[in-house]
């Protein structure tokens, strides 16, 4: 297993721990302060949602860590976030009082109905 952990203002880096080693496997500059992290197991891509400078959130390929989407919206920091049950849609609040949803995934039908809330 993986974890992903995400540094503030002076770090900026989403880093990939390996849990049965307790070893940093990887990490990325992502040029903004991480404030948040979220997993789509489904299409292996994490969720970053970010403070200073950028209040956005993007979308990386994992294992790859190629930036697939910026989601642009939020004027301060990304406080959390949460994915929908069947996992197309993000759900984003910000220190700017807003709370957003973003379409970012489609949905298999065949699965639809076999998916839980983490």
């Amino acid at each position: 297993s993986v974890l992903a952990s995400g540094g503030g203002t002076a770090d900026r880096c989403i880093r990939f721990w390996s849990c049965s080693m307790g070893t940093q496997l990887n990490h990325i500059d992502t040029g903004s302060q991480v404030s948040s992290l979220l997993w789509s197991n489904e299409y292996k891509e994490i969720i970053s949602g970010h403070g200073f400078s950028k209040h956005e959130l993007g979308i990386w390929k994992y294992p790859s860590m190629r930036k697939v989407a910026d989601l642009i919206g939020h004027t301060a920091r990304v406080l959390c976030m949460c994915l929908s049950p069947d996992g197309s849609m993000v759900a984003s609040a910000g220190a700017d009082e807003t709370l957003r949803i973003w379409n970012c995934f489609s949905v298999d039908p065949s699965k639809k109905n076999r998916r839980s809330c983490t």
